[in-house]
């Protein structure tokens, strides 16, 4: 598996400890698109952690994402964000 597949699953897992060290290592990888982890699609990490409800994961990966890449699967997912957050929403 590649270690952007890798990445997703410990995103979506929760694995918090993991990923700030892949990230460490690979920064790259907060803004690569790979295949869902549990589902089809290409999704980025940041869309992974907020389907699975991993706030914690979230909230590491939104200091490292370029929240204004589009994703063709999930295009929409990083306005929404952007869109919260300038609500002042608790995300």
């Amino acid at each position: 598996m590649s270690s952007g597949g890798v990445f997703l699953q410990s995103v979506g897992a929760g694995r918090l400890d993991a990923v700030r060290a892949m990230l460490d290592a690979e920064p790259h990888l907060v803004n690569a698109v790979g295949p869902h982890p549990f589902w089809g699609g290409r999704p980025q990490a940041l869309h992974v952690a907020i389907e699975s409800g991993r706030r914690d994961v979230f909230d590491l990966l939104r200091g490292w994402a370029d929240t204004s890449i589009q994703v063709t699967n999930n295009a929409r997912c990083a306005e929404v964000v952007r869109y919260l957050e300038g609500l002042g929403a608790p995300i």
